[in-house]
């Protein structure tokens, strides 16, 4: 989170150049190679050099442009700020990968749009990472006299979570824009109530309420001479719980909630 990536690292630039092959198919009009030569090109060239098959430097930009990076000359410079840093890069690397045809159809609805009305990919890709890094408490000395919420154990149950929750919670980013008919001055509006959205969900995780829920219903169920320290209680709640752990602590509910709070006019 914390971490820049070194603008000159062939391993970050290779993941910025798949994520343009991986939206617009561009190895159909150049090589992989020359894609990487004429990468080193554009970003080694000075500003007193002539840059070579002009027509190439300006479809590559107008890629990146659609990918909506804000440094078209060099797109990993997009990536150098702090927090969010790198991880933005891997989480939209994430994306790109593991669910292609959600990631082909974000990018290529919102280059339909102008770009008032576009949902960023790569700025909404870093604010969703850094919310998410806020609500985790990720990249801050650890605390021991902080409460930290149950819901962090969805980082040992769920395979991945962190990079899937980030791909789901990029797509309600662009859904909610879309929803609030917000255009690009309203960026900042939008993610403060996505944040809500996430938040929201992850509380509604939580076993602190469920407890009591379940307490409270056990109780109301029990005649008056009954106590929830009665075995046959202690059971009823013991199973309870169990059963609302394996329920809630799953990525599927995660994703109901955030349809549940969905944003509403």
């Amino acid at each position: 989170m914390n971490t820049l990536p070194d603008r000159y690292d062939t391993k970050y630039r290779d993941m910025i150049s798949e994520l343009r092959r991986s939206a617009f198919d561009t190895d159909l009009l150049l090589s992989e190679q020359s894609c990487q030569d004429l990468n080193a090109r554009v970003s080694s060239v000075s500003m007193n050099e002539t840059i070579t098959n002009p027509r190439r430097v300006e479809a590559l930009q107008r890629d990146y442009e659609r990918l909506g990076f804000q440094d078209l000359r060099e797109p990993i410079k997009d990536f150098q700020t702090i927090p969010s840093g790198i991880l933005s890069l891997q989480n939209l690397f994430y994306f790109c990968i593991h669910q292609k045809n959600d990631f082909i159809r974000f990018v290529l609805e919102n280059s339909c749009k102008t770009l008032q009305q576009q949902c960023p990919l790569v700025k909404s890709a870093i604010e969703i990472t850094r919310i998410l890094c806020t609500l985790f408490s990720i990249g801050v000395e650890p605390n021991r006299h902080q409460i930290h919420k149950d819901y962090f154990l969805l980082f040992y149950i769920i395979s991945s979570f962190f990079e899937q929750a980030f791909v789901r919670c990029l797509l309600l980013f662009n859904k909610t824009l879309k929803e609030m008919r917000a255009c690009d001055v309203d960026f900042q509006v939008v993610s403060s109530v996505v944040y809500q959205q996430i938040s929201q969900s992850l509380d509604d995780i939580s076993l602190t309420n469920s407890s009591t829920i379940i307490l409270n219903k056990t109780l109301a169920s029990s005649s008056t001479n009954q106590i929830i320290s009665s075995p046959r209680n202690k059971s009823i709640l013991n199973t309870s719980l169990t059963s609302v752990t394996l329920q809630r602590f799953t990525f599927d509910y995660f994703s109901e909630r955030l349809n549940t709070n969905n944003y509403k006019d």
